[in-house]
């Protein structure tokens, strides 16, 4: 069930500018995670605070009925708390709610966030995480329906990011509440995301599953932004990759356009001693699990993951079947 229609939604803050978004329209249905993503300064921010209705839109909808309650999380406390836990957050809470249900909304939140034996604790004494945590608890005693996050966990470590993601995704599965979300981290978006809106200069580059945008993206700049895919173009007269024929069947080679992108993943290229191509290394980063190649072939450069440091000149080979779009987008 759709919650929240999106449609057309502009706001410039110069005509001059590309600052702000242009025509975006989506939707959002209940419990559905959807993530906002694109390189900094593409409108992400101005996105969430037109649904939060920080500030009017210069045109367009925002359809949603009034039994949705949209909040936007701030994860910044005031300065200087010297109040317990409990009396900050009573203090927070509408004057609406008869007391015995405030009070039982905050234990009962408290200890969704596992802060129940920091209920007396003095809000100056709480650790970074344990902050992090009462702001969560703050922003859901607010009840809302639709959530919203604008890039959440950007000043704490991975592990804590982790753990408070784990406890932000329990509670929204079990309290029916969707949300929307702002990041960077396509990491994090891969793990998290059902549906996701991809930004540039404003404008939707691209929208849907994220899984679909993954492994069949509509444009270069999706299969760039999501999975560091390798444009590689040929001409649909001569289908080559790095000067080897490539070839499509019939049904792919319909409608085709005057020129062919194969976007190849990092994870489609495979360094082996027998590999039928060569390229050398220009680095080897070290990524935990895996390093990161940069390869350069015929003047191109591609990424390339492996499990061991590499050196000099390699052979790889690509996968069978690369995904590729019809004319450069």
């Amino acid at each position: 069930m759709t919650i929240l229609n999106v449609s057309k939604l502009t706001k410039r803050y110069d005509q001059r500018s590309v600052k702000g978004v242009s025509d975006i329209s989506f939707n959002l249905k209940a419990n559905e995670k959807l993530f906002i993503v694109g390189p900094s300064g593409s409108g992400k921010t101005t996105l969430l605070n037109l649904l939060a209705q920080e500030f009017d839109s210069d045109s367009g909808i925002i359809n949603c009925d009034s039994s949705q309650k949209i909040v936007k999380l701030n994860t910044e406390l005031e300065n200087d708390i010297n109040i317990s836990v409990f009396q900050y957050l009573t203090e927070s809470i509408k004057d609406d709610i008869a007391p015995e249900e405030s009070e039982n909304l905050i234990r009962s939140n408290l200890s969704y966030f596992e802060l129940t034996n920091e209920i007396h604790q003095n809000v100056n004494t709480l650790s970074t995480g344990q902050k992090q945590r009462l702001c969560l608890v703050k922003f859901f005693n607010e009840n809302p329906t639709i959530a919203l996050f604008d890039e959440p966990f950007s000043n704490i470590d991975f592990t804590l990011r982790d753990e408070i993601m784990s406890l932000i995704n329990e509670y929204l599965k079990d309290k029916d509440i969707a949300s929307i979300w702002v990041t960077h981290d396509i990491a994090f978006v891969l793990e998290y995301a059902q549906e996701t809106l991809i930004l540039n200069h404003g404008e939707m580059v691209a929208y849907g599953n994220i899984n679909d945008l993954y492994f069949s993206p509509p444009n270069i700049f999706t299969a760039k932004v999501l999975a560091m895919s390798n444009p590689i173009m040929c001409s649909s007269n001569k289908i080559e990759i790095f000067n080897r024929p490539y070839s499509l069947d019939d049904e792919q080679l319909e409608d085709i356009s005057d020129e062919i992108v194969f976007l190849i993943r990092p994870d489609q290229i495979h360094i082996s001693q027998d590999g039928e191509y060569k390229a050398k290394v220009l680095e080897s980063k070290f990524k935990g699990h895996y390093y990161s190649n940069l390869l350069e072939i015929d003047n191109k450069k591609l990424r390339a993951y492996s499990p061991s440091k590499q050196r000099g000149t390699i052979k790889f080979t690509l996968d069978k079947d690369l995904y590729f779009i019809r004319g450069i987008q």
